[in-house]
């Protein structure tokens, strides 16, 4: 019974505001005025004409005992929901067509799309990061070819000068030991 009340309190406003393009949606006019370019109204429209109409299919297949105490029959409340259907549909259609008329004459005045930013979270960090690589690398060793018996050179066993074979460098003298000065018996 309540939610009945309330159904109808609403469908009163509805019919009292008589559809939100009606009331609101600027038409393209004359005088330069600026008209309504958002189909959101009509879309708002659409939708409460869709509820209507829902209702008018409810109220038709109701049982009889869900009108008994209310002021209303089945045929006045299907009725009644046609009729805010029917006007909210003309509403819709009225607004659609006007904003239509409005992106035409004034395509310059079409507010910019807002592009949204993802609301994605970022991926996680990895569980292993490779380590990085040295800040310092040794230079390549050279490469040192053995002797073959083409390059030994002369008869003799003495390389040629034009051999290929490299000698690696001798390796660095070691450092000396300071020398330690030997005990005389006397001391």
């Amino acid at each position: 019974m309540k939610i009945r009340i309330r159904l109808l309190g609403v469908l009163a406003v509805g019919l009292a505001v008589g559809g939100c393009s009606f009331a609101y949606v600027k038409p393209v006019s004359i005088n330069g005025s600026r008209c309504s370019h958002s189909q959101a109204l009509p879309t708002v429209d659409g939708l409460i004409a869709t509820g209507q109409a829902v209702g008018m299919i409810y109220y038709a297949t109701a049982s009889d005992a869900t009108f008994r105490g209310t002021p209303f029959s089945r045929g006045g409340a299907v009725a009644l929901d046609g009729v805010a259907a029917g006007l909210f549909v003309a509403s819709a259609i009225y607004g659609g067509t006007q904003v239509s008329d409005c992106r035409e004459a004034y395509p310059h005045d079409v507010e910019p799309v807002v592009e949204r930013r993802s609301r994605r979270r970022p991926p996680p960090p990895p569980l292993w990061t490779p380590p990085p690589p040295p800040l310092w690398t040794p230079p390549p060793a050279p490469a040192v070819s053995a002797p073959t018996p083409a390059d030994a050179g002369t008869s003799d066993g003495a390389p040629t000068p034009d051999a290929d074979v490299v000698a690696p460098p001798p390796p660095p003298p070691r450092p000396a030991a300071p020398p330690v000065r030997q005990r005389a018996d006397d001391e």
